[in-house]
């Protein structure tokens, strides 16, 4: 065939990939499915559920006669009539779903309609003419888009630094001295393909770089990439940190620690939700997490540190109100009495701050001079103690 399709031995070696993987895609969903099965025969005595048929194949592929062969195996039969109700009835779904037509659902859906051509144009323009379209669905909430990117091969190769420069979108640091012959990296075409024809622009959709240092074979080894954070350093230039391998498996792990954390933390109140707040703002701020998810978290953070300072003026206020309630009816009890002076216990904990502007506003109402200081022994030493001295100019009309 390669005769007649000459493209198909250039993407030789992808398409033996691409099968490969289609296979084994095929080997987990039908590993998947075997265990559906096998839960759902464990939960009935005699007969498989049509809707549990209908199920393994409307999610895993499973074919009415390999369920009714499996059922047999095990001394079960199916709901044949279940099935194909069941079909019936998403057929018909299908059926109305195509046919309604709704000019609200219809204005809802276009910009997702069009965000998908959008997406399918930047995909193929940032990854590559390789990239096709293999499925998609557009609906009022959101739109799903299904392509292919195989992995790809990262080849390297010297040559003649002058032959090099001329590649056609080829990367190399400003300013940096290259030596002669110097290393050609290039990700997805070999480097005797680009030295060969060097003014081809669709090297432009590829990544082709001067470099000499170690790579990976093939951009599978990377197994996961997660970009940690984006950040400007300096006037006109951003720094990205990200992480490869284990650690970018680990990062959204993390995450989700964090965020279970920060919705247990949402539950509790007053000091302890303080705490709380105070530890994971810390932590999340350090922490190697995805940066769209840092930012996620940040936020929901943020809520429950407003939390915490209305909590905390709330508080404040309930406190002031209560210390000048406590501290007016003493003076006017000394006062009337025409004692110098007493000790008053205020009831607002160590709330020194209320209790300076409970002394402040009764010497404005009152006309007496209060003086304010730690007192020894039990209740003093900041703890509720205020010592209050009358002068004869109160008066207490």
């Amino acid at each position: 065939m390669g005769n007649v399709f000459p493209e198909l031995k250039q993407y030789e070696d992808h398409i033996v990939d691409t099968i490969a993987s289609e296979e084994k895609s095929f080997g987990r969903t039908l590993v998947n499915g075997i265990e559906k099965f096998k839960k759902a025969a464990r939960d009935v005595k005699e007969k498989l559920s049509g809707q549990d048929a209908f199920l393994l194949w409307d999610t895993y592929g499973f074919p009415l006669d390999l369920t009714l062969l499996m059922a047999e195996e095990r001394g079960l039969t199916v709901d044949v009539d279940g099935y194909n109700k069941a079909m019936n009835e998403a057929r018909e779904r299908s059926r109305n779903a195509q046919n309604k037509v709704d000019y609200v659902r219809r204005k809802l859906i276009a910009p997702n309609h069009t965000c998908t051509h959008m997406l399918n144009f930047a995909l193929r323009e940032v990854l590559g003419n390789h990239v096709d379209q293999k499925g998609s669905i557009v609906l009022l909430e959101k739109l799903r888009f299904d392509f292919s990117h195989a992995e790809l091969d990262v080849y390297s190769k010297e040559a003649i630094l002058a032959d090099a420069k001329n590649v056609y979108g080829l990367r190399a640091v400003f300013g940096e001295v290259y030596p002669d012959p110097v290393r050609i990296v290039a990700i997805g075409r070999k480097v005797e393909d680009l030295l060969a024809n060097p003014e081809n622009k669709e090297w432009s959709s590829i990544s082709v770089e001067l470099c000499g240092g170690t790579h990976i074979s093939n951009t599978r080894e990377a197994e996961s990439f997660a970009l940690l954070s984006e950040e400007g350093i300096a006037k006109g230039i951003r720094r990205v940190t990200a992480v490869t391998t284990g650690s970018a498996f680990k990062a959204p792990e993390l995450a989700s620690a964090l965020e279970t954390e920060v919705n247990e933390a949402s539950k509790a109140e007053g000091d302890l939700l303080e705490q709380k707040v105070t530890s994971l703002n810390g932590r999340v701020e350090s922490a190697p997490i995805p940066t769209a998810k840092k930012t996620d978290l940040k936020a929901k953070i943020s809520v429950l540190q407003n939390q915490v300072v209305k909590a905390k003026k709330k508080t404040a206020e309930e406190n002031i109100q209560k210390a000048i309630k406590d501290v007016s009816e003493k003076a006017e009890s000394v006062c009337s009495e025409g004692k110098g002076f007493c000790i008053a216990r205020v009831s607002v904990g160590s709330d020194n701050a209320a209790m300076r502007e409970a002394v402040v506003r009764v010497m404005e109402q009152k006309g007496i001079a209060i003086a304010l200081k730690p007192l020894n022994g039990k209740g003093g030493g900041g703890k509720g103690g205020v010592l209050l001295k009358g002068r004869l100019e109160y008066s207490s009309t």
